[in-house]
């Protein structure tokens, strides 16, 4: 069973104990996708299901119909857990590192609704189980943070990336920026998304005052109203920086996931992204999102370059060639003529 995060707990209604909850699931996405989160809670007998729409939202519980039991279905990349609610439909999107801790939990309380793995007893849908790590060659694991499956270990030290910027400086700021200048500018901005003079000043009193939190939410809000997609990706890197100094590093891969789909050759967001999973053993996190975003991405050419560099992260940090195959397979499915593919296929396995 994975640590329920301190978010959810103390979000929770009083009927559950978090003493009493017999299993936990996390789930790298809210209901039909997103950058949010679901987990799952299994207590008194019954089937819980939290989540939220975005990593610095508030906690909701899905309402469950009594009368109609989950279905938990299973697929190649990703499954798939049914919920009934009054509403109507709900999906959870489950990566192939969470469908068997979602089949357990869920099957423990409804043994019917859960699909027969069709590939058991191998463990086709399993977190990747690496060889045995040689005490010489590899470092000694990092403990793992609450996560659906354990990790595997880390992988061999990365070369050299660039350092990760100490939090920002406070700048001096002039007397006449006073509360009433915040209230005056946020009003133009409310009014007026796009108003430039109103952002740019609103960003020098936050910088200047080091609050981190308003200054994070001025840069997202002006990324729409840019012109060029580098400077919404190097927008979104900055925010990402704000948010680790913060240690929101949740929130900080959910900026670069978004900045990396901007533009996924962008070496800068590569480097930061690595950084940061690295540092924090989100990879898990990561390859789960992924997997759902090259499923739903409109350009064709961006969703074969992730597969690509996926298929890189599969070998690299998990040792899976099958999973790093099967995403080369997939990406040359949705486009045979696309460079970084042709040039994987031509890499030595």
């Amino acid at each position: 069973m994975t640590m329920m995060p301190l978010e959810l707990i103390e979000q929770l209604p009083p009927e559950i104990d978090p003493q009493a909850v017999v299993d936990h699931v996390y789930v790298g996405h809210a209901p039909g996708g997103g950058y949010g989160e679901t987990h799952l809670v299994s207590h008194g007998g019954q089937l819980h299901v939290f989540s939220r729409a975005s990593m610095l939202g508030k906690f909701s519980e899905l309402t469950l119909s009594p009368s109609a039991s989950p279905r938990l279905e299973r697929g190649s990349f990703n499954s798939t857990l049914h919920v009934v609610t009054p509403q109507g439909d709900e999906r959870i999107v489950l990566s192939m590192f969470e469908v068997d801790s979602a089949a357990s939990l869920v099957g423990a309380i409804h043994p019917d609704a859960v699909e027969p793995d069709p590939d058991a007893p191998a463990a086709r849908y399993s977190t990747p189980t690496p060889p045995k790590a040689s005490p010489t060659k590899r470092p000694k694991p990092r403990k793992a943070k609450a996560q659906a499956q354990p990790p595997p270990p880390p992988p061999p030290p990365p070369p050299a990336r660039k350092s990760q910027p100490p939090p920002l400086p406070p700048k001096r700021t002039s007397a006449g920026q006073t509360k009433g200048d915040v209230a005056h500018y946020e009003k133009l901005l409310a009014d007026r998304a796009d108003d430039v003079v109103a952002s740019l000043s609103l960003e020098e009193i936050y910088r200047g005052e080091g609050d981190y939190a308003n200054l994070a939410r001025i840069l997202l809000e002006r990324v729409d109203h840019l012109d060029s997609t580098l400077e919404q990706v190097e927008t979104l890197q900055e925010v990402a920086d704000i948010y680790s100094a913060m240690d929101k590093n949740n929130s900080a891969l959910a900026i670069l996931q978004t900045a990396y789909l901007l533009d996924y050759t962008n070496r800068d967001t590569m480097q930061q992204l690595e950084q940061l999973v690295d540092e924090h053993n989100l990879w898990n996190k990561l390859l789960t999102a992924l997997n759902e975003d090259v499923q739903h991405h409109d350009d064709i050419s961006t969703r074969a370059g992730v597969l690509v560099q996926m298929s890189r992260w599969y070998r690299k940090i998990y040792s899976r060639s099958d999973y790093a195959d099967a995403c080369l397979m997939h990406a040359k499915r949705l486009d045979p003529q696309h460079p970084e593919v042709r040039a994987a296929l031509r890499e030595p396995v």
